[in-house]
């Protein structure tokens, strides 16, 4: 038997399997690694890594950042005043993570002014290291990171999924500005809650928390800690605040956990809290689904934080937390818990207004 040519003819079939898979990979690229064009993505593509990579390839184009998980994409860069912001969200956004980032831009030469931040119910479960073995949430980093991610993301064998995607024309299209404003885009999701509103309020999908274990607290005070430090080395201005949570989420979250970060967390910085029961987060027409609110209700975060009077913000919607007022804060949100009687948005409107707006159901 002649060795030598079964070992070529065994090295030539591996290279043109992998060759093959790196072709098809490539043409299909499920998370948007190589796209340019984001108006053809069938599902949500790995931002975080593909922003980065933006930003570190356009290092002056922004002067301002807007980071988080995913639920702050719904929140429009454009409302926000005094620099040139980027939306950088992206799936499981967590505090380890954003850190790592911020050091990664200033690195480059980014001369960043402002950092408004959002955290979540998992923001102090989630280990960002965790994102490393997943193709959806890898983070950009060092050339050699980089390659290895790029070899492993071609290499790998291609899911039936991830073709039956590709090839289904019907399937729904995800809109993401990645390189403009980084904000994903739902207009077709938007345009189809409001034919059939009541449908959307009553769907069985928000029975269903959006779930996540863990405790890393400690750790994770001490990233927003070194953020903070950062901030005040490089003169950033920092504002950070927790995002809305969906009812059945944070009820299923862990209140009680919750609220032991948030003790630790005003202990590091001052912060407002859209957390808890209240108007917004009771009503299932401001929600998505229950893990990510829809983009009036980013804009009612905005108004909050920056004084914005021109928006009809819900009086119960905000705290702004401080050492002095965090224990009656969390008091408060103990007791809604027990409130029966918390109006959900749309029935406040209807009930302060003389007709109802044309945006509730």
């Amino acid at each position: 038997m002649n060795y030598k040519r079964f070992n070529l003819i065994v090295l030539m079939t591996l290279m043109t399997l992998c060759a093959s898979a790196a072709a098809v990979n490539y043409v299909i690229d499920p998370y948007g690694i190589f796209r340019k064009d984001f108006r053809e993505q069938r599902r949500s593509p790995n931002d975080h890594f593909i922003k980065m990579r933006h930003l570190l390839g356009n290092p002056t184009k922004y002067d301002s950042l807007l980071i988080g998980s995913s639920r702050v994409g719904n929140v429009d860069v454009g409302r926000l005043k005094n620099g040139r912001y980027y939306n950088l969200s992206h799936a499981e956004g967590v505090p380890g993570g954003h850190l790592k980032d911020i050091k990664m831009l200033l690195a480059k030469g980014m001369r960043i002014k402002n950092i408004l931040m959002g955290l979540d119910d998992f923001s102090y479960k989630v280990d960002p290291a965790a994102h490393l073995h997943r193709p959806l949430t890898h983070p950009y980093g060092s050339w050699i990171e980089n390659l290895h991610f790029y070899t492993e993301y071609l290499l790998k064998i291609p899911t039936k999924e991830a073709l039956k995607e590709y090839w289904n024309k019907t399937t729904i299209k995800m809109f993401f500005d990645i390189y403009e404003t980084g904000m994903p885009l739902h207009r077709e999701e938007d345009e189809h809650i409001e034919r059939d509103k009541d449908a959307h309020i009553n769907h069985k999908k928000f029975n269903n928390p959006t779930r996540y274990r863990g405790d890393r607290t400690r750790k994770t005070l001490q990233e927003i800690r070194d953020i903070k430090n950062i901030c005040i080395l490089h003169n950033i201005n920092l504002i950070l605040f927790i995002n809305p949570i969906h009812k059945t989420t944070y009820i299923d979250s862990g209140p009680q956990q919750f609220e032991k970060f948030k003790q630790g967390l005003v202990e590091v910085v001052d912060y407002y809290d859209f957390s808890g029961l209240n108007s917004i987060t009771i009503d299932n027409y401001c929600y998505y689904e229950t893990s990510h609110y829809r983009y009036f209700v980013g804009d009612f975060i905005v108004a909050r934080i920056f004084n914005d009077h021109s928006v009809a913000v819900p009086g119960d919607f905000g705290v702004f937390v401080t050492k002095s007022n965090i224990e009656a804060h969390l008091e408060a949100m103990r007791q809604s818990l027990e409130d029966k009687n918390i109006v959900r948005y749309c029935e406040r409107v209807r009930r302060d207004t003389s007709k109802a707006l044309g945006d509730c159901p």
